[in-house]
């Protein structure tokens, strides 16, 4: 981390950090026999500015989801 912020996380640690936890989730849901149609996130940065995502499968969940 560099720079005046040193709450400031690279775009490629973040990338990875969103990643391990997605996978986390994924295998929790399995664990469970669970499955989801959609991914709803929010990000809350350092200045406490939020960021808002969702996304949805299209067709609903998949055996391999």
């Amino acid at each position: 981390m560099s720079g005046d912020s040193p709450a400031t996380l690279a775009p490629e640690a973040a990338r990875a950090a969103l990643l391990s936890l997605v996978v986390e989730l994924g295998d929790r849901l399995r664990a469970r026999k669970q499955a989801a149609r959609a991914m709803r996130m929010t990000v809350t940065m350092a200045d406490r500015s939020e960021v808002h995502r969702s996304r949805q499968l299209p067709g609903g969940p998949s055996p391999h989801t």
